[in-house]
């Protein structure tokens, strides 16, 4: 695993956008070229697209092939797991998501899990899903109901050394709290989801609390999804920017 103490990564969910071609792919640039391109500026990437579909074992292997050395590729779980069965009598679908991701070897950073919005605190059942999971493996949890948000949760966390992940957008429960030995971040948009920009000074605060986590010597994972009308990468940058300031 590429991921080392202290560590910060800055980049977006999802790279393959044709729309953001001329804002910051050069225009004529072929999708096969984007991710190659996208490592001139960025460390990782979150890849979203393993939600939709089961992740192949071609596509990791295709993934693998344009990916520098020390560049970090968080995955996120497939909904099969998450939304459809709930994390019930997951096994089989999990080994079969491993297998395929494991093919990301040491670019393989951190494992992202979406619960549903409709599933509510359930401890025994979250436990008993992380024990099926691989080891060796980080892993951070996006919580959609407010009612995971409580003490047990976060000793259940700690234990495990899962991450809470820190999500700023719409609705969603929000909480800036520290379960694992990395801290993992998802910004969907200040105002408008997916479609609303981070200001400078919005972008300034984050970067003041990225700096205490990496102060306390967390490696941190920070994705930008607000990826309308290429919001996503400016952000990104301009973040970048400032932690060098910071």
């Amino acid at each position: 695993m590429a991921v080392h103490v202290g560590n910060i990564y800055v980049g977006t969910s999802g790279y393959y956008y044709p729309g953001w071609i001329g804002a910051f792919y050069p225009e004529g640039m072929k999708s096969n070229e984007f991710l190659s391109y996208y490592q001139n500026f960025f460390n990782t990437v979150e890849i979203n697209s393993t939600f939709y579909h089961m992740p192949r074992i071609s596509t990791m292997k295709s993934i693998k092939k344009n990916l520098k050395e020390g560049f970090v590729v968080s995955v996120k779980l497939n909904r099969t797991i998450t939304h459809l069965k709930r994390l019930k009598n997951a096994k089989y679908e999990v080994e079969s998501f491993f297998e395929s991701v494991s093919y990301l070897e040491s670019n393989l950073g951190c494992i992202l899990i979406q619960l549903p919005p409709s599933l509510k605190l359930n401890l025994k059942l979250l436990s008993e899903f992380l024990e099926i999971l691989p080891q060796k493996t980080l892993y951070a949890i996006e919580f959609r109901h407010k009612t995971w948000l409580c003490e047990e949760v976060y000793k259940l966390l700690n234990e495990k050394n899962v991450a809470f992940v820190v999500t700023h957008g719409d609705n969603y429960p929000f909480l800036k709290i520290d379960t694992a030995t990395f801290a993992y971040i998802r910004l969907h948009g200040p105002r408008e989801l997916y479609a609303s920009s981070y200001s400078e000074e919005e972008l300034k605060e984050w970067a003041e609390y990225i700096k205490s986590l990496n102060e306390k010597g967390l490696s941190t994972f920070v994705y930008f999804n607000n990826d309308f009308y290429c919001y996503a990468v400016k952000n990104a940058l301009t973040l970048k920017n400032i932690l060098l300031d910071v």
